[in-house]
Protein backbone atom coordinates (compact mmCIF):
# COMPACT_ATOMS: atom_id res chain seq x y z
CA UNK A 1 0.00 0.00 0.00
CA UNK A 2 1.10 3.59 -1.12
CA UNK A 3 1.28 6.40 1.43
CA UNK A 4 1.20 9.93 1.00
CA UNK A 5 2.07 12.97 3.55
CA UNK A 6 -0.68 15.39 3.40
CA UNK A 7 0.16 19.18 4.42
CA UNK A 8 -1.77 22.72 4.43
CA UNK A 9 -1.34 23.68 0.80
CA UNK A 10 0.90 27.03 0.59
CA UNK A 11 -0.13 27.80 -2.88
CA UNK A 12 -1.66 31.32 -2.95
CA UNK A 13 -3.85 30.62 -5.86
CA UNK A 14 -5.42 27.85 -3.59
CA UNK A 15 -5.85 29.49 -0.22
CA UNK A 16 -6.02 33.44 -1.26
CA UNK A 17 -4.02 34.44 1.94
CA UNK A 18 -1.49 33.92 4.37
CA UNK A 19 -2.06 33.66 7.54
CA UNK A 20 -5.87 32.29 7.01
CA UNK A 21 -6.81 32.57 10.16
CA UNK A 22 -6.59 34.23 13.63
CA UNK A 23 -8.35 33.57 16.89
CA UNK A 24 -11.72 35.65 16.80
CA UNK A 25 -12.03 38.96 18.41
CA UNK A 26 -13.16 38.79 22.32
CA UNK A 27 -12.54 35.11 21.85
CA UNK A 28 -10.14 33.77 25.23
CA UNK A 29 -8.67 30.28 24.34
CA UNK A 30 -7.35 30.34 27.80
CA UNK A 31 -10.91 29.98 29.28
CA UNK A 32 -11.41 26.34 30.55
CA UNK A 33 -12.79 25.61 27.48
CA UNK A 34 -10.50 26.66 25.80
CA UNK A 35 -8.32 26.07 23.08
CA UNK A 36 -5.22 26.14 24.85
CA UNK A 37 -6.33 23.63 27.55
CA UNK A 38 -7.14 20.89 25.52
CA UNK A 39 -4.26 18.47 25.20
CA UNK A 40 -2.14 17.16 22.39
CA UNK A 41 -2.06 13.54 23.78
CA UNK A 42 -5.57 12.85 25.33
CA UNK A 43 -9.39 13.70 24.61
CA UNK A 44 -10.86 16.27 26.83
CA UNK A 45 -13.67 15.93 29.12
CA UNK A 46 -15.87 19.01 27.82
CA UNK A 47 -16.69 19.94 24.42
CA UNK A 48 -14.12 22.32 23.74
CA UNK A 49 -15.21 25.91 23.04
CA UNK A 50 -13.22 27.49 19.72
CA UNK A 51 -13.58 30.07 17.15
CA UNK A 52 -11.56 31.45 14.89
CA UNK A 53 -11.85 33.93 11.78
CA UNK A 54 -10.92 33.29 8.47
CA UNK A 55 -9.09 36.47 6.77
CA UNK A 56 -11.16 38.28 4.86
CA UNK A 57 -9.07 37.91 1.73
CA UNK A 58 -8.42 34.42 2.35
CA UNK A 59 -10.49 31.33 0.27
CA UNK A 60 -12.56 29.16 1.61
CA UNK A 61 -11.56 25.22 1.25
CA UNK A 62 -13.09 22.33 2.30
CA UNK A 63 -9.52 21.76 4.82
CA UNK A 64 -7.58 24.30 7.06
CA UNK A 65 -4.63 24.43 9.64
CA UNK A 66 -5.47 24.75 13.30
CA UNK A 67 -4.74 27.99 14.49
CA UNK A 68 -2.25 27.86 16.34
CA UNK A 69 -0.60 24.98 14.50
CA UNK A 70 -0.71 21.78 16.37
CA UNK A 71 -3.32 19.09 17.63
CA UNK A 72 -5.27 18.03 14.51
CA UNK A 73 -6.88 19.74 11.73
CA UNK A 74 -10.37 21.76 10.91
CA UNK A 75 -12.63 20.06 8.48
CA UNK A 76 -15.79 21.03 6.89
CA UNK A 77 -18.94 18.61 6.44
CA UNK A 78 -17.79 17.09 3.21
CA UNK A 79 -14.63 16.03 4.27
CA UNK A 80 -15.48 15.06 7.81
CA UNK A 81 -18.15 12.58 6.17
CA UNK A 82 -15.01 11.59 3.71
CA UNK A 83 -12.84 10.55 6.92
CA UNK A 84 -15.98 9.07 8.74
CA UNK A 85 -15.89 6.08 5.81
CA UNK A 86 -12.15 5.74 6.61
CA UNK A 87 -10.36 3.68 9.12
CA UNK A 88 -8.82 6.58 11.91
CA UNK A 89 -7.03 6.43 14.57
CA UNK A 90 -8.51 7.61 18.20
CA UNK A 91 -10.25 10.59 17.30
CA UNK A 92 -13.19 13.17 17.86
CA UNK A 93 -14.71 15.83 15.78
CA UNK A 94 -15.56 18.77 17.70
CA UNK A 95 -17.78 21.71 16.49
CA UNK A 96 -16.68 25.09 16.04
CA UNK A 97 -17.15 28.34 14.53
CA UNK A 98 -15.46 29.82 11.49
CA UNK A 99 -15.79 33.56 11.26
CA UNK A 100 -16.23 34.71 7.36
CA UNK A 101 -17.17 38.16 6.22
CA UNK A 102 -19.72 38.39 8.77
CA UNK A 103 -21.31 34.57 8.46
CA UNK A 104 -20.86 31.58 10.73
CA UNK A 105 -19.52 28.31 9.05
CA UNK A 106 -19.69 25.14 10.28
CA UNK A 107 -16.36 23.66 10.49
CA UNK A 108 -14.90 20.57 12.81
CA UNK A 109 -12.03 20.64 14.72
CA UNK A 110 -10.50 17.11 13.85
CA UNK A 111 -8.50 15.60 17.00
CA UNK A 112 -6.66 12.52 16.66
CA UNK A 113 -4.32 10.75 19.00
CA UNK A 114 -2.77 7.65 17.06
CA UNK A 115 -2.01 5.83 20.71
CA UNK A 116 -0.52 2.62 18.88
CA UNK A 117 2.53 3.78 16.96
CA UNK A 118 5.43 2.19 19.06
CA UNK A 119 3.16 -1.08 19.29
CA UNK A 120 2.84 -1.09 15.43
CA UNK A 121 6.61 -0.25 14.32
CA UNK A 122 8.89 -2.86 13.55
CA UNK A 123 12.06 -0.81 15.94
CA UNK A 124 14.53 -3.38 14.68
CA UNK A 125 14.67 -2.13 11.27
CA UNK A 126 13.59 1.56 11.49
CA UNK A 127 15.99 4.14 12.54
CA UNK A 128 16.40 7.71 12.31
CA UNK A 129 18.99 9.73 10.57
CA UNK A 130 21.38 12.72 12.00
CA UNK A 131 21.99 14.69 9.53
CA UNK A 132 24.95 17.97 8.77
CA UNK A 133 23.75 21.09 7.15
CA UNK A 134 26.09 23.00 5.92
CA UNK A 135 26.45 25.26 3.06
CA UNK A 136 22.32 24.26 2.13
CA UNK A 137 23.51 20.90 1.61
CA UNK A 138 22.07 18.02 4.30
CA UNK A 139 24.08 15.17 4.35
CA UNK A 140 23.60 12.00 6.53
CA UNK A 141 26.54 11.46 9.59
CA UNK A 142 24.65 9.06 11.47
CA UNK A 143 21.93 6.23 11.32
CA UNK A 144 19.87 5.39 14.66
CA UNK A 145 17.79 2.75 15.78
CA UNK A 146 14.37 4.13 16.74
CA UNK A 147 13.03 2.48 20.22
CA UNK A 148 10.71 4.71 21.93
CA UNK A 149 9.22 8.26 22.23
CA UNK A 150 11.77 9.06 25.29
CA UNK A 151 14.53 7.64 23.26
CA UNK A 152 13.64 9.66 20.06
CA UNK A 153 12.89 12.97 22.42
CA UNK A 154 16.16 12.48 24.08
CA UNK A 155 17.72 12.21 20.58
CA UNK A 156 16.21 15.54 19.70
CA UNK A 157 17.73 17.45 22.97
CA UNK A 158 21.17 16.08 21.73
CA UNK A 159 21.12 16.91 17.86
CA UNK A 160 19.84 20.16 17.44
CA UNK A 161 21.19 23.75 14.96
CA UNK A 162 23.47 22.48 12.07
CA UNK A 163 23.38 18.72 13.21
CA UNK A 164 19.03 17.77 14.04
CA UNK A 165 17.18 14.45 13.79
CA UNK A 166 14.68 13.62 11.02
CA UNK A 167 13.12 10.47 9.99
CA UNK A 168 15.15 8.24 8.06
CA UNK A 169 12.70 4.99 7.27
CA UNK A 170 10.00 3.55 9.39
CA UNK A 171 9.26 0.23 8.90
CA UNK A 172 5.37 -1.37 10.23
CA UNK A 173 4.04 -4.43 11.23
CA UNK A 174 0.45 -5.26 9.03
CA UNK A 175 -1.74 -4.40 11.51
CA UNK A 176 -0.67 -0.68 10.58
CA UNK A 177 -2.26 -1.02 7.45
CA UNK A 178 -5.65 -0.72 8.77
CA UNK A 179 -4.98 2.84 8.67
CA UNK A 180 -5.81 5.42 5.98
CA UNK A 181 -4.74 8.89 8.41
CA UNK A 182 -2.47 8.65 10.76
CA UNK A 183 0.72 10.62 12.37
CA UNK A 184 3.87 8.92 13.46
CA UNK A 185 4.87 9.16 16.48
CA UNK A 186 7.63 11.43 17.55
CA UNK A 187 8.63 12.72 13.61
CA UNK A 188 5.05 14.33 13.16
CA UNK A 189 4.75 13.47 9.52
CA UNK A 190 1.07 13.22 9.17
CA UNK A 191 0.27 10.77 6.25
CA UNK A 192 -2.76 8.72 4.36
CA UNK A 193 -3.84 6.27 2.34
CA UNK A 194 -3.74 6.23 -1.30
CA UNK A 195 -7.74 4.92 -0.86
CA UNK A 196 -8.22 8.07 1.02
CA UNK A 197 -6.13 10.30 -1.26
CA UNK A 198 -7.84 9.05 -3.89
CA UNK A 199 -11.40 9.85 -2.31
CA UNK A 200 -10.36 13.09 -1.28
CA UNK A 201 -9.34 14.16 -5.32
CA UNK A 202 -12.80 12.47 -6.37
CA UNK A 203 -14.84 14.46 -4.20
CA UNK A 204 -12.79 17.82 -5.32
CA UNK A 205 -11.36 18.84 -1.78
CA UNK A 206 -9.84 21.75 -1.25
CA UNK A 207 -6.91 23.42 0.76
CA UNK A 208 -4.57 20.35 1.04
CA UNK A 209 -1.32 19.11 -0.86
CA UNK A 210 0.12 15.93 -0.78
CA UNK A 211 3.73 13.68 -2.03
CA UNK A 212 4.00 10.29 -1.66
CA UNK A 213 6.16 9.40 1.44
CA UNK A 214 8.57 7.04 0.73
CA UNK A 215 9.70 7.05 4.17
CA UNK A 216 7.79 3.43 5.08
CA UNK A 217 7.54 0.14 4.15
CA UNK A 218 5.17 -2.92 5.56
CA UNK A 219 6.96 -5.63 7.59
CA UNK A 220 4.79 -9.13 7.84
CA UNK A 221 4.79 -10.04 11.78
CA UNK A 222 6.88 -12.82 11.97
CA UNK A 223 10.02 -10.66 10.37
CA UNK A 224 11.27 -9.68 13.27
Amino acid sequence: MKYYSIGISDDPKVIGYYPQLKFKKDYNPSLSDGYYNVSNNKFPDFVPNYELELHSKANLVNLLPLYPEGKGLLVDEKVRQILKKHCLPSHAFYPMKLHHKGNILDYYWFHYIPNDFWNLIDSDNSYAEVVKIEKGQVSVIKKIKIRSLDQINQEKNIYTGRTPIRLGQLKMFTEFCQYDFYKTGAFNHIIISEKLKNALEHNDVTGYKVKLFEKITINKLDSK
